[in-house]
């Protein structure tokens, strides 16, 4: 009866005091990383924070990268890259048949942590969880769910948490570590080149790099906490079954654009023989060649 009414006390606590319960010295607290999936959304993975106290009952996930479709305008601030995210608590079972379902490993990086630190960093997330607190704005290299997870170490443990700058041999640029997730030859890719420009060829900082949940898992397993690893233990929770992503040239945008050329070559080259103009050919090329122009514009003055 205790551990049913500790349960729901847990389960709507985001209604009163920010008051995390007491942990127990059974509890634990890992940083899950997760592995890409299909979608683009989910093509750069995941992180998440887990706290687990099996003689409370407790075994939540804390998720900074989730939005709200029903916001305002949902489509304008997405596109401009001011859309809110917020921090949601599930149940971790759930959490993990989502990524099972979904083919994609799961990995745990348990901390080594006091109980007194266990419970700092508990309390931490069950304030940010407050509906007035859960909502951030979201950037895709410096404000995502996985620079989040060192960001909030940091903040909760200041001076006590060590970052190893020398965690990778070699540096890359922001477009190279795109190009890790995302084929060159692929619409996604052409997408990202045409939106993000010039200004991911600088080269990332060493903690720039942690907005990849590869980089974050990199830096953790290296970061020390009270001159001590962070780290005590690393596991694979799901591991994903391999698949074909290979994808056919014929579906890429280099063989699009290679026919396109040639149709625009052969027409052209009929209409100087015939001495002729297409006028609607034209028309099509400087009409799209505009609107691309005025997106490249849009994207430069009027987002982020």
């Amino acid at each position: 009866m205790k551990k049913i009414l500790f349960i729901l006390l847990f389960s709507f606590s985001v209604l009163g005091s920010a008051q995390a319960p007491e942990l127990t010295p059974l509890s634990k607290i890992s940083v899950i990383p997760c592995g890409p999936g299909s979608e683009l959304y989910s093509t750069f993975g995941h992180s998440a924070i887990r706290i687990e106290d099996t003689s409370l009952g407790i075994n939540a996930i804390y998720n900074y990268g989730t939005f709200d479709f029903t916001t305002p305008n949902f489509y304008m601030k997405f596109v401009r890259g001011k859309l809110d995210y917020t921090l949601a608590r599930q149940s971790f079972p759930y959490f993990l048949k989502e990524y099972e379902y979904e083919n994609r490993w799961v990995k745990s990086q348990e901390l080594q942590l006091t109980l007194a630190e266990r419970q700092e960093l508990f309390n931490f997330l069950e304030t940010n969880y407050l509906p007035e607190n859960r909502d951030y704005k979201y950037d895709f290299f410096y404000n995502n769910c996985a620079t989040k997870i060192w960001d909030i170490l940091k903040e909760v443990y200041g001076d006590k948490l060590v970052f190893n700058e020398n965690y990778l041999k070699e540096l890359h640029t922001h477009r190279q570590l795109i190009r890790q997730k995302v084929k060159i030859n692929s619409w996604s890719g052409f997408g990202i080149d045409l939106a993000l420009g010039s200004v991911i060829d600088d080269v990332a900082t060493p903690k720039e790099h942690m907005f990849l949940p590869d980089y974050i898992m990199e830096q953790l397993d290296v970061a020390q906490i009270n001159g001590q690893p962070l780290v005590a233990e690393s596991k694979v929770l799901l591991e994903a079954n391999s698949e074909d992503n290979s994808s056919s040239f014929f579906a890429s945008p280099e063989f699009w654009l290679i026919i396109l050329l040639i149709i625009i070559l052969v027409l052209t080259y009929f209409d100087f023989k015939n001495n002729t103009r297409r006028n609607w050919l034209d028309f099509i090329l400087f009409f799209s060649t505009g609107l691309i122009g005025l997106l490249i514009i849009f994207l430069w003055f009027f987002t982020v």
